[in-house]
């Protein structure tokens, strides 16, 4: 999942959707811990593993009555890097089609040419 935030924020945007699988079937959030623990832990966990913090807003969407957490990532114009928690190296991802790939160094490249300037005065 923090692989594909990346990668959407680093691109075009995007949403993901957690209690939704693979299939679209809803399986919903489990109601424990609670939704909005869940929603902490899933900010926390994008906060800690994604740079710099990509542009997303979260909410809880009821579907046949069941809690699904979607996350809505804007396209940064910039790359975003996965951290892995364990190596703590940056990784790169890219979409291709339904599917998050690590980025190639041309496309790593790219994405940081197009990177916002900052002016400092």
């Amino acid at each position: 999942m923090l692989k594909t935030i990346a990668a959407f924020a680093s691109q075009d945007g995007g949403t993901v959707l957690i209690g939704v699988r693979d299939d679209l079937q809803i399986v919903g959030l489990s109601e424990k811990p609670t939704v909005d623990k869940q929603e902490l832990q899933v900010v926390g966990m994008i906060r800690d593993s994604v740079e710099p913090a990509p542009p997303y807003e979260s909410r809880v969407i009821d579907l046949d009555g069941k809690k699904v957490l979607a996350i809505e990532v804007s396209g940064g114009g910039q790359m975003y890097a996965y951290r892995d928690s364990d190596t703590q190296r940056p990784e790169f991802y890219v979409r291709v089609g339904p599917n998050t790939v690590p980025a190639r160094h041309q496309e790593i490249a790219a994405g940081f040419r197009q990177a916002p300037t900052v002016t400092t005065f």
